[in-house]
């Protein structure tokens, strides 16, 4: 399941709530499905008991629920019954289904700032965890069940990013291997196969765990390339799953000879 945070504009605030991004690149917002259930069943304050489910939040689903990979799933499976009997919306108005627009936005970093004195960069990409509830020296089991959803990384220097949707990490269960690979202006510079990427990520996070604590909605990486690329302002480069996902930056104007500011 892709899952995504998006974000919806007020006169007040900018509100960041937690999406399902669907194959036809709208969105869903599990928190409405669970409010327009409760209120199709007539009970009193759904917003609230929408939240305990599934809240409108990341943060606090990955802090607050038991399993938020099966709440996930599940809001998605309530929401094709609701169609089933005519319902798409809460009773004040509130669509279930959100489309990009001026006012709802996945947010998306345009150009990538980067600093040189020379034209070439230095790049990591891989593979990149987010991790659910808390917790400290677990062994590598417990880790698993700290899984909550992947992503691809890229990072330049001290900025690292993101591919739009987080993948959960129960479609992962029965890929032993992932074939990676990264593109310079659309040409091909390096193909990666990742054996035993999950095990690697159960290690890493329980490693971590056994020297801090983790907590809900912490990102661990799995390095799989780093070197030196030759660059010029426009370029694009690009890591890319197949079928799965990917992640695709375009580079700035180089701020020569000054320091990061991020």
């Amino acid at each position: 399941m892709k899952v995504c945070e998006y974000l919806v504009k007020t006169p007040i605030e900018n509100i960041k709530r937690i999406g399902i991004a669907l194959d036809d690149g709208k969105i869903l917002d599990p928190n409405l499905v669970w409010r327009g259930d409760f209120e199709r069943e007539g009970f009193l304050s759904c917003k609230e008991k929408a939240d305990r489910i599934v809240p409108s939040n990341l943060k606090e689903l990955l802090t607050f629920s038991d399993d938020p990979i099966d709440a996930i799933c599940d809001s998605y499976g309530l929401y094709l019954f609701l169609q089933k009997v005519g319902m798409d919306q809460t009773f004040e108005g509130f669509s279930f289904i959100k489309e990009e627009s001026d006012e709802i936005k996945i947010p998306v970093l345009e150009e990538i700032p980067w600093t040189t004195d020379v034209n070439k960069l230095e790049v990591e990409v891989g593979l990149a965890l987010m991790a659910c509830g808390e917790g400290t020296n677990l062994d590598d089991e417990k880790a698993r069940e700290h899984f909550f959803a992947l992503n691809l990384y890229q990072k330049f220097g001290d900025l690292t990013t993101y591919g739009k949707y987080w993948i959960t990490a129960d479609d992962f269960q029965d890929l032993k291997a992932l074939k990676l690979d990264i593109f310079k202006n659309e040409k091909l510079l390096e193909a990666i196969v990742l054996n035993g990427y999950l095990q690697d990520l159960s290690e890493s996070l329980s490693a971590h765990s056994k020297k801090d604590w983790i907590g809900p909605g912490d990102i661990f990486y799995l390095k799989s390339s780093q070197k030196i690329v030759e660059t010029s302002p426009g370029d694009t480069l690009e890591v890319k799953v197949a079928d799965i996902f990917n992640l695709k930056n375009k580079l700035g104007t180089p701020i020569v000879g000054k320091p990061w500011e991020i």
